[in-house]
Formats: structure tokens, C-alpha cells, sequence
């Protein structure tokens, strides 16, 4: 059961990768060749039943970070490419086990996005 499928450009190579966001099977990346798709594991690590995902240049470094509410590990999560692999970093943690992002994470328009402050930020 996938709940969240997101496309973006995670390498920066000017091609649209997907990532689906799956209720307890982690996450997943696909990628598009002349032969099909391939998927690759993202992280085993992260599920959910809504297990909200989108993909997006926070940075502004030319590639998509993955943005990923983990609520069965109670946890809002950021996942980088970067040398060849992922890297996770936990941006929030609660344990309270509330649901923080119930349905979506929903993108702001980069125009909005002020180039001297912080893109994203989360207040308790």
C-alpha cells in the first residue's frame, strides 16, 4: 500500500525520479531507464498510515530532498542524496504518538521562500 508517490530530481541530473511512500514497507525510490523502471531502498525504517512525503529543494542545491513524516517512528525526517547514497537527519521527534501530519505535507512556491532565512522550520 503506497499512500504518497512524489516525483523531483534527487541526483540533479535533470531527470524526474519518484518516491513512494509506503504504509510498512519504507520508502522507496524508482527510477526511469530505457529498459523500464528499477526501484531502490530508500529506508526500511519509515512507515506509517498516512506516512506523508514530498520531495523538494529546501536547500536550493540543485537536488530534491526527500521530506517524509514517519509516524510510526514518531518522527519528521529529511533524506538527502548525497555521495552515492542517502542520508537521513531527523528534523523533529515527538512522542506523545499524536498524529502531527495527518494528511499531507504541502509545498511552498520558491518565489515565497526569502533567500536569507531558513526554507523550513517547525515551532512546538
Amino acid at each position: 500500500l503506497c499512500r504518497f508517490l512524489t516525483a523531483g530530481d534527487v541526483d540533479g541530473d535533470g531527470t524526474l525520479e519518484l518516491v513512494a511512500a509506503t504504509y510498512k514497507a519504507g520508502l522507496w525510490l524508482l527510477l526511469p531507464g530505457d529498459d523500464g523502471w528499477t526501484t531502490e531502498l530508500i529506508d526500511a525504517e519509515s512507515s506509517g498510515f498516512e506516512h506523508a512525503a514530498i520531495l523538494l529543494d529546501l536547500d536550493r542545491d540543485g537536488r530534491d530532498e526527500l521530506y517524509v513524516a514517519s509516524d510510526d517512528q514518531g518522527q519528521v525526517r529529511s533524506y538527502a542524496w548525497a555521495d552515492h547514497g542517502w542520508h537521513r537527519s531527523v528534523i523533529l521527534e515527538y512522542s506523545d504518538k499524536l498524529s502531527r501530519f495527518t494528511w499531507n505535507i504541502m509545498p511552498v512556491p520558491s518565489a515565497l521562500l526569502p533567500a536569507s532565512k531558513p526554507a523550513f522550520v517547525f515551532e512546538q
